[in-house]
């Protein structure tokens, strides 16, 4: 059967309704893109008939619509005026292909002349609303390639879109483009323009944009307010947006919610809290407080130490069935932690969990900082083993170093190694803190013991140990005790640039030029050199001993060890003073 008579026959059977002749094979298999778009055609005198045959063309197991027959019949709905059907099928398949381009919008334009205008200003808008911004430039563009004018809707939209994306420079390119098409300028466009000072924190541009509306007879409306008031905020100009506020509502308009949180969390800023709490009185009009509104007042409670407000707020927003974000669940259970009242922390820790809000480090530091002060390292240990908390680095070093300060090393050292299983490196400092905390209670052996451990899961980190062991123990004067650490160090093939200059120094600074110039040729043969970094590091370790690290620059430099960037540091005169 030829293509033609194919088609014929198909439109034949949809007339007729019979569905189930053309759902059996092979009928059903000789289904193409090209061939449905066709049928389409054929059908378009009957809009219900055309768009039965699309959906169930689209129920067909070994067929699926390519970009040509949804574009059709996008274009069929939109001639029989089914506005909402076309543009709900346009966003359906709009982001599955790459309509926006002009290679393959180019040629569907041509198809239908009659519709293109109208099609192309729904895919601007649908581009801007999905924050597409330069894929609804391309759209904008293309229509006017093609002699098509946007309407105002799509030009507003455009202008927002690009506003929101910072893109203020296109945006300002746009609206003179928008003028040279002789799109009439109305209160919708103007107000994209304002939103565009707004985004761009331009006051100068928006009040001329004001003149000019006055001049031209356009009134600013309810959203032309809301922007100045917002720009104004931005600005710091608080009182300049109350007042405009007032005339707005003077006006009959009422300000929506986002003008509200602008001008609050503009007072609390400021500490002007009372202001704050004024204006949230003073919200009606059928909109309420959001989130938003009331986290802003709580933390501006906080910036002025009034906890007992904030916790009030806290507790008012929750009863209106509002809930609090990270950031102010965080602020409230620190003040419950200060007042002691860990019973209250908790139940919000176990509400955030509730509400699948992850807990920060900023969340469990009051608690765990709280329960170390009370010496209650029971519930430091259930935070420490809560598998519903990923624990951060930073929490980590704050256990390693509570549990040190509560003199429970063999804890600090667990969880150390837990850190490392968990995939946490350790900062160097958490690692020295640990064993500076063991050297001082002459358990060296303890810390040598888990090396080998740390070693298998990160080197690095057993690089720092070593490094931090053997300058501990040289600044306690146990350089033989070093010595042997930089000896097993090396039998276990672990090699620390930073541990040999550190041993070197302490050499130096003791007087045993041989045995650190010992140290500085194994170096020269294992192909090592001193950084800039390890230079500071221990002009900052060993304050007040200028002359040793002088002594180790000569002995360094005679034997090539100074890296480059390091040699700069040598020509400063603070460096060795």
């Amino acid at each position: 059967m030829s293509e033609l008579r194919f088609i014929k026959a198909v439109c034949a059977n949809v007339l007729k309704n019979n569905w189930p002749l053309l759902s059996h094979a092979p009928i059903s298999t000789l289904f193409t893109p090209s061939n449905v778009t066709q049928i389409l055609h054929q059908l378009s005198s009957q809009t219900s008939l055309s768009w039965a045959f699309f959906n169930w063309a689209d129920s067909l197991p070994h067929y699926s619509h390519s970009l040509e027959p949804n574009w059709a019949m996008v274009h069929l709905l939109t001639e029989n005026n089914q506005f909402e059907m076309a543009q709900e099928l346009l966003e359906k398949f709009t982001l599955k292909s790459m309509i926006c381009s002009p290679l393959v919008l180019g040629p569907l334009l041509k198809s239908y002349p009659s519709t293109s205008g109208q099609v192309l200003n729904w895919l601007v808008i649908y581009y801007s609303k999905c924050s597409l911004s330069n894929d609804a430039l391309k759209v904008f563009d293309e229509m006017k390639s093609h002699g098509l004018k946007p309407d105002s809707y799509a030009c507003n939209a455009l202008l927002i879109a690009l506003a929101k994306d910072k893109n203020i420079h296109t945006a300002w390119k746009v609206f003179d483009e928008i003028v040279e098409l002789g799109i009439v300028l109305n209160i919708h466009i103007y107000n994209s323009l304002l939103y565009i000072c707004f985004k761009s924190n331009d006051l100068n541009k928006a009040r001329e944009l004001v003149s000019e509306m006055e001049k031209n007879g356009v009134l600013l409306n309810a959203a032309s307010y809301n922007n100045l008031v917002m720009l104004l905020c931005n600005k710091g100009l608080n009182r300049q947006a109350l007042s405009l506020l007032y005339k707005m509502k003077g006006k009959g308009f009422n300000p929506d919610i986002i003008t509200f949180n602008f001008l609050i969390n503009g007072f609390c800023k400021e500490r002007r809290i009372e202001e704050a709490v004024k204006l949230l009185k003073e919200i009606n009009g059928g909109i309420s407080p959001n989130e938003f509104t009331y986290e802003t007042l709580i933390r501006g409670y906080c910036r002025v130490k009034d906890y007992e407000a904030a916790i009030g707020l806290f507790n008012e927003m929750k009863t209106k069935g509002l809930y609090p974000d990270l950031l102010t669940y965080n602020f409230i259970i620190s003040e419950f932690c200060n007042l002691g009242k860990m019973e209250r922390a908790n139940e919000l820790l176990d509400e955030m969990f509730e509400r699948k809000i992850k807990p920060d480090f900023i969340t469990i530091k009051p608690l765990i900082n709280a329960y170390f002060e009370a010496g209650d390292l029971d519930s430091v240990l259930k935070i420490k083993n809560n598998r519903e908390l990923k624990l951060h680095i930073v929490t980590y070093k704050q256990l390693i170093e509570g549990f040190c300060e509560a003199e429970k090393l063999d804890v600090a050292k667990e969880t150390l190694l837990h850190m490392i299983d968990e995939g946490r490196s350790p900062t160097y400092s958490t690692v020295s803190f640990l064993v500076d905390c063991f050297c001082s209670q002459n358990k060296t052996d303890e810390i040598l013991a888990i090396s080998e451990k740390i070693q298998k899961k990160d080197h690095n980190v057993c690089k720092a140990l070593y490094t931090a062991l053997i300058l501990s123990l040289c600044k306690r004067g146990l350089i033989n005790n070093a010595q042997k650490v930089l000896d097993e160090m090396l039998s276990k093939e672990v090699y620390g640039n930073c541990s040999y200059a550190v041993m070197t120094f302490a050499y130096i600074k003791e007087g045993k030029t041989d045995e650190a110039l010992k140290v500085l040729n194994e170096m020269v043969e294992k192909k090592m050199d001193i950084s800039e970094k390890t230079f500071r590091f221990i002009k900052a370790e060993f304050i007040g001993d200028s002359d040793a690290l002088k002594q180790l620059r000569v002995y360094a430099k005679e034997r090539g060890l100074i890296a480059k960037k390091a040699r700069r540091l040598m020509t400063k005169k603070w460096f060795c003073s």
